[in-house]
């Protein structure tokens, strides 16, 4: 009987784990915060750059960071708008010499997010997400390029897994893509920047 009523216990405890998200009120508002690697470079043309000893943009690690906040509509769709930040680069020359550096290095997106829950659960949830947004780059002073500041406009796009653990937080893990637009010659070059996060999320 104590075995029985357990067990019933356990299941009831677990449904009622499993089915806080899709009970969640929809349309919501959320904030989030993310934190972790970014790598600037300057797309796949770099490893053939490199073996010819051609002018390319050097790889540039570091940590990354983004803040956001979003529209709910419902389980499947979400809108968002975030600002995140990313380690800086550098040209490098046939010679090795460095060309010109690329710093402050941070962008404002807008982004759509399309979410499907896991099977068997409804905690976990895959998401695909993408949109555009402006990249503000600042180029050094070069023998080709004099010193600007400024905003270029290119896309991004990410897949990644959400776990809503409890009532109104939420963990997420991401893998992002900042595409590179332009030429590394030109002052509104904005370089390739690949990312990956771990995020928290809290639900209104």
């Amino acid at each position: 009987m104590n075995i029985n009523r357990t067990l019933i216990t356990m299941v009831l405890t677990a449904l009622t784990g499993q089915t806080f998200a899709a009970n969640a009120s929809y349309p919501h508002l959320y904030l989030q915060g993310q934190f972790g690697y970014a790598d600037t470079h300057g797309g796949f043309s770099d490893f053939f750059k490199r073996i010819f000893g051609l002018d390319r943009v050097s790889d540039s690690q570091g940590v990354t960071g983004r803040v956001s906040g979003g529209y709910a509509l419902n389980h499947f769709l979400a809108v968002e708008m975030g600002v995140g930040a990313y380690p800086s680069t550098k040209i490098i020359a046939y010679n090795k010499t460095v060309r010109n550096e690329i710093n402050d290095i941070y962008d404002i997106d807008l982004i759509a997010r399309l979410s499907i829950n896991l099977p068997f659960t409804d905690n976990f949830s895959f998401f695909v997400q993408g949109g555009p947004t402006l990249v503000h780059t600042h180029h050094t002073k070069s023998y080709y390029a004099k010193e600007t500041s400024g905003f270029i406009a290119t896309g991004k796009a990410a897949i990644g897994l959400n776990y809503n653990f409890c009532e109104p937080l939420g963990i997420n893990l991401l893998v992002g893509h900042i595409f590179e637009h332009g030429d590394i010659y030109d002052n509104n070059y904005s370089p390739a920047i690949d990312t990956i996060m771990l995020g928290l999320s809290y639900r209104f």
